[in-house]
């Protein structure tokens, strides 16, 4: 019976609290709306907390992003310059080495005449093997060159700074070609004169289906009546592919790259990045410029008869 009595006495305080709300109305409304403001105050600032944390973790979440793009960023022109170096230094070698083909098929060609003047049959077409030989090693490198010049082109599509040029130009280019079309048709001429030899002719009927040890021909007289028209081909390619890579985009480059610098310069160190750069890009293009320069006296001489050694600088 005592939970009666206590429920009963319950019942009696609420009646009795209700009855003095209402008979001091003004403390309780007063009261009430304390109460209302304090727990909207409350709310209003848990909701301003929560919508700081999240807005802090979106500018993190944002700050993160613009790093990994940035680092990316900065991989991809490492990348690219990379690239930019390795086409320039490949292009220069090669550029250097195919006047020294060249001169190496001139020096058989005299041998060859030398030998045909002389009437010995088989040496005559060991130093027309060794000229073709020569001269199919020459497209090779040719070929690279080009390879090179595409490599380069995509890379200085992407990359954002100061550029080295490419060191094979439309002059050198020219230069190639005169020097090759001469050595090529000279080979032409010799082979022909010796064909119209009975005995010589002989000794080719025999050794035409020899095999040859370089790329794109299945033997001796394939390789004797396409190289000529094989290298002029691989030289054309060049010659559009020099055409098409221009100069005003390095400028472009350049003027977008410094602009990128001073955006990005907080988030990474692009300033000793690029002073890296800028040495590499003046010891690369100095040896290029030496190499072209050297290959280019090496074509003149070609051209002109001349017979330097290939030891010579």
């Amino acid at each position: 019976m005592i939970w009666i009595v206590v429920v009963l006495a319950v019942i009696a305080l609420i009646v009795y609290a209700i009855g003095l709300a209402f008979q001091y109305w003004y403390i309780t409304g007063t009261l009430t709306v304390i109460g209302v403001l304090i727990f909207a105050y409350k709310q209003n600032r848990r909701l301003r907390k929560e919508q700081q944390a999240a807005q802090q973790q979106r500018i993190v979440q944002l700050q993160t992003e613009e790093r990994e793009r940035v680092r990316r960023y900065n991989d991809k022109q490492k990348q690219c310059w990379s690239q930019i170096l390795k086409s320039v230094e490949n292009s220069a070698v090669s550029f250097e080495v195919v006047p020294q083909r060249l001169l190496r098929v001139e020096r058989n060609l005299d041998q060859a005449e030398s030998d045909f003047n002389e009437g010995v049959f088989a040496p005559f077409w060991d130093s027309i093997e060794r000229a073709v030989f020569e001269l199919c090693q020459a497209d090779e490198k040719i070929n690279e060159i080009n390879d090179c010049s595409s490599s380069y082109t995509h890379a200085i599509d992407e990359y954002r700074g100061t550029i080295p040029e490419f060191p094979v130009d439309r002059n050198a280019v020219s230069k190639l070609a005169a020097a090759s079309a001469d050595t090529a048709t000279r080979m032409r001429q010799i082979v022909r004169a010796a064909q119209r030899n009975f005995q010589f002719a002989s000794i080719y009927e025999q050794r035409k289906t020899n095999q040859l040890l370089v790329a794109g021909f299945k033997n001796l007289a394939q390789a004797i009546d396409q190289i000529g028209w094989q290298i002029s081909t691989s030289i054309d390619n060049l010659a559009q592919s020099v055409e098409s890579l221009g100069t005003p985009i390095s400028d472009l480059h350049s003027q977008i790259g410094a602009s990128l610098q001073g955006i990005y310069s907080e988030l990474g160190d692009i300033a000793e990045e690029e002073r890296q750069h800028r040495s590499n890009f003046e010891q690369v293009a100095s040896e290029a410029s030496a190499r072209e320069k050297k290959a280019l006296h090496m074509l003149d001489n070609i051209q002109h008869g001349r017979r330097p050694s290939l030891l010579e600088g």
